[in-house]
């Protein structure tokens, strides 16, 4: 169930001039008090291009704040090559959250005949960047990528997907933790991600 977690009393004091540290929106909107404490079964690893981090749009960023046991690795960092062993936990089936032309869909049928229970790694960038990570990231391309089932049109406004089916990074995960673990956690997750919205 949604819980949000404390607010954060180390931040800046609500209604200064300047963004909130936590949420990045102005202070007299902020909402840090509505995150919520999540965790999920399934193993959660994103890998984003850097400089997605510091973006407003960035809806990773809020998704990695609220999975409390999820893990973010960079990509396109000089010198630093992800480590991609991290994303492949033992007894674990990683799969790649990502519609390119290998991709399965992601489906109760599919996991059922998975040899271990899946995990999930997620990319995260522009179309154009994510899809050179599989690639050029070593140990990647080995990966079973997975795409999601026809669904909702996306709600979210601050950035336009070039599909017209696309959703943002934070609800295709939500929609794959769904299938993977049940409606609870997506519910969550949305929930929040209304807040959000609503504050941008």
């Amino acid at each position: 169930m949604f819980k949000p977690r404390e607010a954060n009393t180390d931040r800046a004091e609500p209604f200064n001039n300047g963004p909130c540290p936590d949420c990045r929106v102005h202070n007299k909107w902020c909402f840090c008090d509505k995150f919520p404490q999540l965790k999920s079964k399934t193993p959660v690893h994103f890998l984003m291009y850097h400089r997605e981090w510091f973006l407003t749009t960035s809806s990773v960023y809020f998704a990695h704040k609220i999975l409390l046991d999820s893990e973010l690795q960079f990509r396109g960092k000089k010198d630093v090559t992800p480590d991609v062993q991290r994303m492949k936990p033992e007894n674990y089936t990683p799969l790649y959250l990502y519609p390119d032309e290998e991709a399965v869909e992601l489906t109760p049928e599919f996991l059922a005949n998975l040899a271990a229970p899946p995990s999930l790694i997620i990319p995260d960038g522009s179309w154009r960047q994510v899809k050179r990570f599989k690639r050029r990231v070593p140990g990647l391309s080995s990966v079973q990528s997975v795409k999601l089932p026809p669904g909702p049109l996306s709600e979210w406004h601050l950035r336009t997907s070039p599909r017209s089916d696309g959703v943002c990074t934070f609800e295709a995960l939500a929609r794959a933790l769904s299938i993977i673990e049940g409606p609870e956690i997506e519910d969550s997750m949305m929930e929040f991600f209304r807040i959000m919205g609503n504050r941008f």
